[in-house]
């Protein structure tokens, strides 16, 4: 049996609530990202950053998953993550989500870089050509909408700030109201 995983930081409660926010129709009207064509919101307890996507993998890969996430964590230290701008994306076609996008601080990309080298087959790593873009998926759109692109900076006081001190190896489970996910296992950062 495959199971559908990826690799990313998950949100406590608080933080998703208050994230969540960030979507919220009076903060889009208030930093000029106006009236949003019909979406539908993520829930909190799904609101995450995924660090890398692994797709469909067989139960007996998990162990060694686990073991190169572990060394893909390994000596890499928590940081600073901040929420700085509302995007759109994707950028150059028909945006599909509306997204809260952090900073790049080195220690999220060298765990990015590790994981995509460790877990990715080289020939995916070649296909792959969208940089990795630091975010947290607020909204979809609904299809056959055409939103209007966004691309827009927080003003101070709505920016939010937390930390990446672990990752999380997490199933995605389809159901016939929508994904669900279940947390495998939790690896810290120094």
């Amino acid at each position: 049996m495959a199971h559908r995983l990826f690799v990313s930081i998950m949100l406590p409660e608080a933080l998703a609530l208050q994230i969540a926010e960030l979507g919220s129709p009076r903060l889009l009207d208030r930093v000029g990202a106006g009236q949003q064509a019909a979406h539908r919101l993520v829930h909190t307890e799904h609101l995450h950053m995924t660090l890398v996507f692994l797709g469909d993998r067989h139960k007996n890969e998990i162990a060694t998953i686990h073991e190169s996430i572990e060394r893909a964590a390994a000596g890499q230290r928590a940081c600073q993550l901040h929420i700085n701008r509302l995007m759109t994306l994707p950028r150059r076609q028909t945006p599909r989500l509306l997204a809260a996008v952090t900073d790049e601080p080195s220690s999220l990309l060298e765990v990015h870089k590790r994981l995509v080298s460790r877990l990715i087959k080289p020939v995916l790593r070649e296909k792959k050509t969208t940089p990795f873009l630091p975010h947290i998926t607020l909204f979809r759109y609904e299809p056959g909408t055409s939103p209007q692109a966004v691309d827009v900076e927080l003003p101070e006081a709505d920016r939010v700030t937390f930390t990446m001190s672990e990752i999380h190896l997490v199933e995605s489970i389809a159901t016939q109201h929508g994904a669900e996910y279940k947390l495998l296992r939790t690896f810290a950062l120094r």
